[in-house]
């Protein structure tokens, strides 16, 4: 079921009234403690939920006068970004050290820049999406399993050591 004549499922639209609730609760109580890093760097993260959320319930809607392959390279920005995110946000939210690489440099190497290339560059030169998604996930894909693996071994060892 689709709402308000829009490509956004109903599901879609009622995680999104979810998450602007939270966002709105956990904006306010931020605003009472301005120096909360973690619940900033959480802040950060669910706005970013938001909007890859919206983009992919709104977007490719060939009613937008966006041309379609820019509604896709954004959709699928979104989901990269929001990715990408992740390591960061352990590595600053929950200070596990060991992840500094992966967000400084993995990010960068292994998610962004296929997407700049296979998304990006590539689709917005050819208008292939099936071309863009078969080979432009498989590096991300692929590394988000040694992210994955980093993330968890992080976050056993701090809690080892406590």
């Amino acid at each position: 079921m689709l709402v308000f004549g829009t490509e956004m499922l109903l599901v879609t639209f009622i995680f999104v009234v979810i998450e602007v609730l939270m966002l709105i609760f956990l904006l306010a109580g931020y605003l009472t403690r301005l120096r909360d890093k973690q619940r900033k760097l959480y802040l950060i993260l669910l706005s970013l939920l938001i909007l890859y959320n919206i983009t992919g319930g709104l977007l490719p809607d060939p009613n937008y006068s966006i041309p379609i392959y820019v509604q896709n390279i954004i959709a699928y920005g979104t989901g990269f970004l929001m990715a990408s995110y992740f390591p960061f946000y352990f590595y600053k939210a929950f200070n596990l050290r060991s992840l500094r690489f992966h967000a400084l440099y993995g990010v960068p190497l292994f998610l962004m820049l296929p997407y700049l290339l296979f998304f990006v560059i590539s689709y917005s030169l050819n208008r292939d999406l099936s071309f863009a998604i078969h080979d432009g996930i498989v590096i991300p894909f692929f590394y988000s399993f040694v992210l994955l693996w980093a993330i968890f071994k992080a976050i056993r060892s701090v809690y080892k050591e406590r």
